[in-house]
C-alpha cells in the first residue's frame, strides 16, 4: 500500500514562482520605473505643446537639460525674448512648468 504524499506537485510550485516573479517585476516596473522617469519624459515637441497650453506666445523650445532629481530646465523662445522654464515632474507623469526670472 502506498503511502500518501504531502506537499506540492513540481507544477504547482513552478506556476506560484513564476506568479510571484511576475507580479514582483510588474511592480518594480511602476515603481523603479517612474521614479528614474522623472523628468526625462519629455522631448522638444511635447514641452512645446505642454507649454503653449498656457502660453500661446512661446514659439520655439531653444534648448533642455534634463535632471532627474531636481527641475528640468526648458529655453523658450517666447515672442523675442528667451525664458527659462523649470519642469515639475511626479511619478503619476503629473507635469508643471515654473517660471522663474534670472536674477
Amino acid at each position: 500500500m502506498k503511502e500518501k504524499q504531502s506537499g506540492f506537485s513540481l507544477t504547482e510550485l513552478t506556476v506560484s514562482v513564476l506568479v510571484v516573479v511576475f507580479i514582483a517585476w510588474v511592480l518594480v516596473y511602476i515603481i523603479v520605473g517612474g521614479l528614474v522617469q522623472g523628468n526625462f519624459w519629455y522631448n522638444h515637441v511635447d514641452v512645446l505643446s505642454a507649454l503653449q497650453t498656457e502660453h500661446p506666445e512661446i514659439t520655439k523650445v531653444l534648448a533642455s537639460t534634463k535632471h532627474i532629481w531636481e527641475y528640468s530646465e526648458i529655453r523658450v523662445l517666447e515672442g523675442d525674448t528667451q525664458r527659462t522654464y523649470f519642469l515639475d515632474t511626479d511619478i503619476l507623469q503629473n507635469h508643471v512648468f515654473h517660471f522663474r526670472q534670472k536674477t
